[in-house]
């Protein structure tokens, strides 16, 4: 009885596409130069996850799609013998997701604004349904001038890591020079500020905008914090070289303008920007455009925002987003000076006078339907909390109650990922320096975290200054921890 040989090329197609989609990029490219036939069956799979990190390999992908491909999709009917159609019959590359890096460490070249609109301008026509991430490492305010004359259609998603214009310097290394030349208008009346926002969220420039990262003290991914401990440093140097406390306390800006983009977001992340200022902050949220699609907003150790001079601006931030998103993540790493004991007086007054303003308060009204709240506050207290706290019963032999959590605390920097996928809703409080007045014990804090209402929520409790940390589970035993050692440790970024 003879012995019937197949090939992998005798499979259907489908079956053979799913062979591929566990191949990586360089494995697809090596079976592409196996035969004609593999290099016609690959094309498709090969083309529908690219990533381009150099300004040539970008040229070349434009110039490889508007030649005449050699494979699209293909009828049922011909599924069974598709290996043996002709290259007519043949046609269409078609990419579905494209990463694109422009300004990595490894291109000597510089894209200007007008190259990169022509080549994703094309690679939309091809593949109308593209969605593109573009990763700006180092945006330069020239880059942003000529990005704003041009349309990036596809573009779902923009990370940016922005840096000072004219030489590229990261901003990090000179924050006060940088706060300066945030205030400076250039010659066409927008300043730097001014500029970033509106080529991010105007709908000009990304006009299918859904995802935006925006840094601006690193010029590149590798520069971001590795842990909270090191984004309190970051902002502990932007603050001794640049105090901006002779600032009066801001009131409600009614002039804010309307950034039209914003009503297509579903994901904001704003982390260690210089560019967010209170009057930016009113633009983006407190206009009359509502990003009734937004899930996910963070806004992180950014060092022009001050957590009480600006307490109208982060309260009305606070009761807009938290009405909206399902995950919310608000860092505010201001350190104490010099001037903070008159600082905490001045908030006691501000949120006696103005009780609307109390940030614990709106947390606790519209912080019920979010999935993840992580918030980091110079003054915490427990109005955040359901329910007051109540003297928590002790078992006449001073034993604990509860069981151990089914979750584990360990690895720590993907228990919040951890804990979501179990159905847990995720909270955690970070106090970066006292309580709020009327003065409370930070162990009733801890204990409205043990006695919470929900059954299916996590509480971290964290008190900087004094090191103290606890974990709470639903009806297991309290996790107590040094703050410093969770702090420290590096957690799972968005970027």
């Amino acid at each position: 009885m003879s012995q019937i040989k197949l090939s992998i090329l005798d499979l259907p197609r489908e079956l053979y596409l799913e062979v591929c989609s566990y191949l990586t990029v360089p494995d697809l490219t090596r079976t592409a130069r196996l035969c004609r036939d593999h290099y016609l069956a690959v094309q498709q799979p090969l083309y529908t996850d690219i990533k381009i990190e150099t300004h040539s390999k970008l040229i070349k992908l434009v110039e490889t799609l508007t030649k005449t491909p050699t494979v699209s999709h293909i009828s049922p009917q011909q599924r069974l013998r598709w290996f043996k159609l002709s290259n007519a019959e043949l046609r269409g590359r078609e990419i579905k997701y494209l990463k694109l890096v422009i300004g990595s460490i490894s291109d000597p070249e510089n894209a200007t604004g007008a190259v990169l609109s022509r080549c994703v301008g094309v690679i939309s026509r091809h593949s109308p349904a593209v969605k593109i991430t573009l990763t700006l490492n180092g945006l330069s305010e020239q880059l942003m001038k000529q990005l704003q004359q041009f349309s990036l259609p596809n573009v779902s998603k923009v990370i940016v890591y922005a840096s000072s214009a004219g030489n590229d310097t990261v901003i990090s290394q000179h924050p006060s020079a940088f706060s300066f030349r945030n205030r400076l208008n250039t010659n066409d009346g927008m300043s730097s500020a001014a500029r970033f926002w509106d080529l991010l969220f105007s709908d000009s420039t990304f006009t299918d905008l859904r995802s935006a990262f925006a840094a601006t003290a690193c010029a590149s991914r590798e520069g971001l914090p590795r842990s909270v401990a090191e984004a309190i440093d970051l902002a502990i140097q932007h603050h001794s070289s640049h105090d901006q406390f002779s600032r009066k306390m801001s009131e409600e800006d009614n002039g804010s303008l309307p950034f039209h983009g914003l009503r297509h977001m579903e994901e904001i992340i704003i982390a260690h920007n210089n560019y967010l200022d209170v009057a930016s902050m009113q633009s983006l949220f407190g206009s009359t455009v509502i990003p009734q699609r937004l899930t996910k907003l963070e806004i992180v150790g950014c060092p022009q925002l001050h957590p009480i001079k600006d307490l109208t601006a982060l309260s009305t931030l606070l009761s807009r987003a938290l009405q909206l998103v399902k995950h919310f993540k608000l860092h505010l790493y201001r350190q104490p000076t010099s001037s903070w004991t008159d600082w905490e007086t001045r908030y006691a007054e501000r949120i006696e006078e103005h009780p609307e303003e109390h940030l614990c308060n709106i947390v606790r009204g519209l912080s019920k339907r979010l999935r993840s709240l992580d918030l980091a506050l110079p003054f915490v207290c427990i109005a955040i909390f359901d329910r007051p706290f109540k003297e928590r019963f002790v078992h006449p032999t001073g034993a604990a109650l509860g069981t151990y959590p089914t979750v584990l605390f360990e690895p720590y920097n993907t228990l919040k990922q951890r804990l979501l996928a179990e159905g847990y809703d995720y909270r955690r409080v970070i106090c970066m320096g006292n309580m709020c007045p009327p003065l409370r014990g930070w162990q009733e804090m801890i204990g409205c975290a043990t006695q919470s209402e929900s059954d299916k929520t996590s509480w971290e409790m964290m008190l900087v200054w004094e090191d103290q940390g606890s974990w709470h589970m639903p009806g297991g035993l309290t996790r107590y921890f040094e703050a410093e050692d969770v702090l420290t440790r590096p957690f799972v970024d968005d970027a």
